[in-house]
């Protein structure tokens, strides 16, 4: 750390300035009393930022594609996915018809890719559309991350 006065300071303001960029920080003082700090700022990063937080998954090109124009319409509120047979059932509360028709949209947007899965990737979506459309159902960000990956991972051979 550098303390310099403020007259020093403008006489050889361009020296100071290279030793803040070898990484130096200089201070400014008034009569001996410090008043400003000049320090380098953070470099700006040179490569592009991981996309998730898994180190092992593996996003496919496709994950890219647009998106089939009904389903942008069913998460738009609009008519239903092609394949997905929206139906109601006796007795049904609002989220649960929601949890319901969430799922089918899922599994509808799923069965579109005609890529099936391995036999136990097709399992484990199985299970999680299950617990999707359970009354009980657990944590609905999880599970929607959940057969997201799977689905990913049946597209283009991505971590399991």
């Amino acid at each position: 750390m550098i303390r310099v006065n403020l007259a020093d300071a403008k006489s050889r303001l361009s020296q100071y300035i290279d030793s803040v960029e070898r990484g130096e920080t200089v201070i400014i003082c008034r009569r001996n009393v410090p008043v400003a700090e000049i320090r380098s700022l953070p470099r700006p990063l040179v490569e592009p930022r991981p996309v998730g937080t898994d180190p092992g998954l593996v996003i496919p090109d496709s994950f890219f594609d647009p998106l089939p124009e009904d389903l942008l319409d069913a998460f738009e509120g609009g008519g239903a996915v092609r394949g997905a047979a929206p139906s109601t059932q006796e007795g049904e509360s609002a989220f649960e018809q929601s949890e319901r028709q969430w799922a089918e949209r899922l599994r509808a947007f799923y069965d579109q890719k005609h890529r099936p899965p391995q036999y136990d990737d097709l399992s484990r979506l199985s299970k999680v559309v299950a617990l999707l459309q359970a009354p009980e159902s657990m944590d609905q960000d999880l599970l929607v991350a959940s057969a997201e990956k799977l689905l990913l991972a049946a597209q283009g051979g991505g971590a399991k």
